[in-house]
């Protein structure tokens, strides 16, 4: 039972180093200029913030503070755009949707606010 493909678009790059986290390296479009400056700057704050998180989660469990950092130095961690383009004129298939039921892999997954919101699933 194979699901039609999502109505979404994706643009998405992974860590620097392909070798380190065994993901693809990082492919920009050459234009808008200087896209891939921003991205990359993006991902390092995410890192960052992702590294402060962890051990804010440390501390709360009792735990050294640094005790997540050996398990996290070969992430694999995904920096995504999602676009949801318009659908007027589109005539969806039976059971497609914009974004179909999926598990995100990892520690965390953060999101961006501001946009309609994200629904959840509780199975």
């Amino acid at each position: 039972n194979i699901s039609p493909p999502d109505l979404k678009e994706t643009f998405a790059i992974g860590p620097r180093d392909p070798e380190k986290s065994g993901m693809p390296g990082r492919r920009f479009p050459p234009k808008p200029e200087g896209m891939d400056k921003v991205y990359e700057d993006y991902f390092t704050s995410m890192e960052i913030l992702t590294g402060r998180l962890l051990r804010s989660f440390a501390l709360a469990l009792d735990l050294k503070e640094d005790w997540f950092e050996d398990k996290m130095d070969r992430h694999m961690c995904a920096l995504r755009a999602l676009n949801y383009p318009d659908l007027e004129g589109v005539d969806p298939l039976p059971n497609q949707l914009r974004a179909g039921a999926h598990t995100d892999y990892g520690a965390l997954t953060i999101l961006k606010s501001g946009g309609a919101g994200l629904p959840g699933c509780k199975e």
